[in-house]
């Protein structure tokens, strides 16, 4: 929770020299180079809730296990992979950076500052999507709000109480979303996505779709997307979900990625995007 709070409050704008934070950013230069489709998930928390004070997220856990369950039918191909997304300022960086032209196979970058303005809409979205606030209760606290925390230490506080009343004791409470990420793999990318779609419908009350990444490089979707946009719909950054089933009738995308399209469309990811350089499309959230 730290972690994810400081990519929010104080994003890194480099990659420090350490064995720890590169592999991160390899893991996330690998996670865009290989995976065709990226689902962006968020789930509703709060500092003082049961699943924060216990450490144990059973929504998630749940999740995590139906999607294990459907990855196994697979056998050893690689399939769907659901992970905590906690770095995601650092996922940022490799998105920008791969804008630039570093991938894994290019990993020394110099220029951090340049790498840092480069526009890119589902950097912006992910920036935006912890939505944190702070909640007061009722009038026990007093004061600027910079002051709340000094007052009421977290780590000094919970370690005086007894947990079940942690949450009756505090005069604040932090609301913020935890983010996730979930991949389609290359593998199966053209098979029927209909379980997968199922347990995310189930699960909705709990884990909201707000963006997905689609990599138009991979060999289903292809440049076929690509290629069937229109020059003028390709400069345009907020061009409507109608233009996006245009193209993939145009392109005659594959019956399977057109259902998963569909069901992004009625789980409200229907603002599209284009990266900067026209080979990832991303269906983000309004």
């Amino acid at each position: 929770m730290a972690n994810s709070f400081a990519a929010h409050f104080s994003p890194r704008q480099f990659i420090p020299n350490s064995v720890t934070h590169r592999n991160i950013f390899r893991w996330y230069q690998r996670l865009l180079q290989y995976s065709p489709v990226t689902i962006f998930l968020k789930q509703k928390n709060r500092l003082l809730s049961e699943s924060s004070t216990s450490q144990i997220n059973f929504p998630y856990r749940n999740l995590k296990y139906q999607i294990k369950a459907l990855s196994s039918k697979h056998g050893s191909k690689r399939s769907y992979h659901l992970t905590e997304l906690i770095y995601y300022d650092t996922l940022s960086l490799a998105i920008r950076s791969r804008e630039r032209g570093y991938t894994e196979t290019k990993p020394r970058i110099k220029d951090w500052p340049s790498i840092n303005i480069e526009h890119d809409e589902l950097c912006n979205k992910l920036s935006s999507s912890k939505d944190i606030e702070i909640l007061h209760k009722g009038t026990r606290f007093e004061g600027p709000e910079s002051d709340i925390f000094e007052q009421f230490p977290v780590k000094e506080t919970i370690g005086e109480l007894e947990q079940t009343s942690i949450a009756d004791v505090f005069p604040y409470d932090v609301s913020f979303n935890d983010l996730y990420i979930l991949t389609i793999e290359a593998p199966v990318l053209g098979d029927s996505h209909e379980e997968l779609m199922r347990i995310l419908r189930a699960s909705e009350s709990e884990f909201q779709i707000f963006a997905v990444r689609l990599d138009l490089t991979q060999q289903l979707l292809l440049s076929s997307f690509k290629s069937s946009m229109k020059p003028s719909v390709q400069k345009n950054v907020d061009y409507k979900y109608d233009d996006l089933l245009e193209i993939a009738k145009n392109a005659k995308l594959h019956s399977n990625i057109d259902d998963l399209i569909q069901f992004f469309a009625e789980q409200g990811s229907t603002r599209v995007a284009l990266n900067k350089a026209q080979d990832s499309l991303y269906l983000l959230e309004k």
